[in-house]
């Protein structure tokens, strides 16, 4: 299990954040799914527009 530790489980320094950690998404709703990854790929494509 990932360290959920306030005191452990982040980074240190001025911009702190939660350290990397495993985790499973399951979408349970087909019509949800299809919106996420409509969504990623439009994201995606904006992204490579702007030169990211």
């Amino acid at each position: 299990l990932p360290d959920a530790s306030i005191e452990t489980g982040y980074s240190s320094g001025f911009n702190i954040r939660p350290l990397p950690f495993q985790c499973d998404i399951k979408v349970r709703n087909s019509k949800i799914k299809d919106v996420i990854e409509r969504e990623g790929r439009e994201a995606e494509e904006a992204f490579k527009s702007a030169g990211y």
